[in-house]
């Protein structure tokens, strides 16, 4: 009498196989949205974190000099933005003693500090080496992006032409050798801007879109500079 001897299959068959590849796709393509989306609100979170610790650094300069830092000094020989000035007030106080206030912030003796990549003025969601080349008044000099900026007006056709007439919205911060103080500021601190975020330097973006050509736009972009920015609201 003979007996039947099942065989063991060791390999799957080419449609079983096409199946299991299909099935991990269909996966995949589910969860990498959702892993994008988590990474992004990461982000999100980082880049308001970093606005957070810069406004407490306002407010504790303001709380050592009863006056906000001033957002640009504009003198010939010493131009610089608001960045240097909070620097011992975000754990880099070394780095602004290393600072020279006496020259501009693109001068020779200042381009070694704004090449520092500072990891607080830099937003998660940018991309690139974020180097700016910061060409003022015929020296250049090569700098780190900085993704803040202090605006120097808000202004909003939400209200009427009326308010179109100028710099009609103080913002926290002032150019020297003027000097905002807190008491300046009468409609309340929660109404009013003091850092703006102007992510991806020096590439130049419009509501997401990276522009073809940002000519002159990425210049005296570094953390240590003294851009001057406006705030527009619109209405669409």
């Amino acid at each position: 009498m003979l007996e039947s001897k099942s065989k063991t299959r060791n390999a799957f068959t080419l449609v079983e196989l096409l199946v299991v590849i299909a099935i991990i796709g269909v996966l995949v393509g589910l969860l990498l949205p959702a892993v994008q989306a988590a990474r992004e609100a990461a982000r999100r979170m980082q880049c308001s974190n970093n606005l957070k610790q810069i406004g407490l650094a306002a407010m504790n300069y303001e709380s050592t000099f009863r006056v906000m830092p001033p957002r640009r000094n504009m003198h010939s020989g010493s131009r610089r933005g608001w960045g240097p000035t909070i620097l011992p007030y975000i754990e880099q106080a070394a780095l602004q003693g290393d600072y020279r206030f006496d020259k501009d912030f693109y001068a020779p003796e200042n381009e070694k500090n704004i090449a520092i990549a500072l990891p607080l003025f830099l937003c998660p969601s940018g991309t690139g080496a974020r180097n700016v080349t910061v060409i003022q008044n015929g020296i250049t000099s090569e700098g780190k992006a900085g993704d803040y900026f202090g605006p120097n007006s808000f202004r909003s056709d939400l209200y009427g032409t009326a308010s179109l007439s100028g710099n009609n919205k103080i913002t926290a911060m002032d150019d020297l050798p003027r000097f905002r103080k807190l008491a300046h500021i009468t409609d309340g601190l929660s109404n009013t801007m003091l850092i703006t975020e102007q992510a991806g330097r020096a590439d130049f973006y419009i509501r997401g879109r990276m522009q073809p050509n940002n000519s002159g736009l990425s210049q005296a972009a570094s953390w240590g500079s003294w851009p001057s920015y406006q705030v527009f609201q619109v209405q669409i």
